[in-house]
């Protein structure tokens, strides 16, 4: 039967939820980067791409993995709780380059874990795919709508 609408629509609040961490910091880069590094608005602007490389690097590597090993949800949940870690690690006083390290790292865990739950609801979804895909592609657009 796939998953039900309450479900479903948790799945797409759980991907808007996922979303926010990376797209509310872009309307205070200057006072988050700028202003505490004292770095330039050019150089602040690393601090999104260090995110994007990141997760340019690491979802591929991240599927491959997991279609051979299986074990999604597990690593799933690994990749949020590294994803939170590095998140909060990012709060503490640090020099720019370790900064901008973190952020690759964290940008990294954070597509893992959103590449995951899409597989996992891609999966479990069952007959119902498509509006379970439609709400985790609402979810995102709308978390990524917030932030910017």
């Amino acid at each position: 039967p796939g998953l039900s609408a309450r479900r479903t629509l948790a799945l797409g609040g759980l991907t808007f939820l996922l979303m926010l961490p990376e797209t509310l910091p872009v309307p205070v880069l200057r006072a988050l980067v700028v202003d505490r590094f004292g770095v330039s608005d050019t150089a602040a602007t690393w601090f999104l791409v260090a995110n994007m490389l990141g997760a340019l690097l690491a979802t591929p590597l991240v599927g491959l993995y997991v279609d051979r090993v299986g074990r999604r949800r597990s690593l799933a949940i690994a990749a949020l709780a590294i994803d939170a870690l590095l998140m909060q690690a990012l709060a503490h006083p640090l020099d720019y380059p370790t900064f901008l390290a973190l952020r690759v790292l964290e940008g990294a865990a954070h597509l893992a874990a959103l590449t995951l739950l899409m597989s996992l609801v891609a999966t479990a979804a069952g007959a119902r795919r498509g509006r379970a895909l439609g709400s985790v592609g609402a979810g995102l657009t709308l978390g990524v709508a917030t932030g910017a």
